[in-house]
């Protein structure tokens, strides 16, 4: 019979899926199997590089696609904007000044939220050509991105 480091060990290396790592260690379900894998101090499975070169060949065309030209944007911000003057001058926001407006447009339609974001999908994509991939785990990524954030 295999120790529960034996089983952490061939589902960390991939050699088990996470469902047969889980009923052999008499866990609940893969939320346990991650705390386990971190008490453990094992890395969880990542997928060959093979299958992560197909995902990624397989996103790349949809992210593109989903992705808008930053000036196209820039430019129905500035109609979001015109119409946000036209309904002052209109006296239909006559307690509010352009400047709010706009603002508001701005903050609303998540603009500085999609520049970081179309900005990151490019980097992550110049990076992922050039052979610059991260080894980290996603969660090791995501505390530096706060941090950073945080400063």
């Amino acid at each position: 019979m295999a120790s529960p480091h034996d089983i952490l060990s061939a589902y960390s290396r991939g050699e088990i899926s996470a469902m047969e790592a889980i009923d052999r260690l008499g866990l609940d379900d893969l939320w346990d199997l991650r705390i386990a894998m971190a008490d453990a101090g094992h890395e969880l499975p990542k997928p060959p590089p093979d299958e992560v070169r197909r995902q990624v060949d397989a996103a790349l065309p949809l992210l593109r696609a989903a992705l808008i030209p930053e000036e196209e944007y820039l430019l129905r911000l500035r109609a979001e904007v015109l119409v946000g003057v036209d309904d002052v001058r209109a006296g239909r926001f006559a307690t509010r000044t352009v400047d709010e407006i706009a603002a508001d447009v701005e903050r609303e339609s998540g603009y500085e939220d999609i520049v970081r974001l179309r900005r990151a999908v490019q980097v992550g994509i110049d990076d992922w050509q050039a052979g610059r991939v991260d080894d980290r785990q996603i969660e090791e990524i995501l505390d530096e991105i706060e941090g950073e954030d945080g400063r």
